[in-house]
């Protein structure tokens, strides 16, 4: 049998989030579902965008990203708009998770080229299977 890992289609992942009770969440989806992908984390926008082009850039490189909308310094919509424009950057998925479910929100979210979207709260099983889906 196929562990998780040799499944999966993403092997490294970036959540930026801020707030830390969602960060917590995620992580324990990931413990929960047993997902072995390695796990980033980045405050805002901004705080990736610095990580991702650095000298220091995440290692492993993310093959997906996990978007909260609502930050400070640079929210999901802006870090959306400035990924497109970095070649580097626009070869990752992007899946935003926000607490709006406006169809106005999903679909600036896709036409900035997010792969999916995702309503938060992040704190049920249902978040851990829709997780599941992104990560399988």
């Amino acid at each position: 049998m196929l562990t998780i890992s040799k499944m999966a289609k993403y092997h490294s992942v970036l959540l930026i989030e801020d707030d830390e009770v969602d960060v917590l969440n995620v992580k324990r989806a990931f413990r929960k579902k047993g997902f072995s992908q390695h796990l980033h984390l980045a405050e805002n926008g901004l705080d990736a965008a610095e990580k991702l082009a650095g000298d220091n850039a995440f290692e492993p490189y993310p093959d997906l990203i996990l978007l909260d909308l609502n930050m400070p310094k640079m929210g999901g919509f802006e870090f959306l708009r400035m990924r497109e424009e970095n070649p580097r950057l626009a070869d990752i998925d992007v899946y935003v998770m926000s607490s709006s479910a406006a169809e106005s929100d999903i679909k600036m979210a896709q036409d900035l080229g997010a792969k999916g979207y995702v309503v938060k709260p992040l704190y049920t099983d249902r978040f851990a299977d829709e997780l599941e889906k992104i990560l399988l």
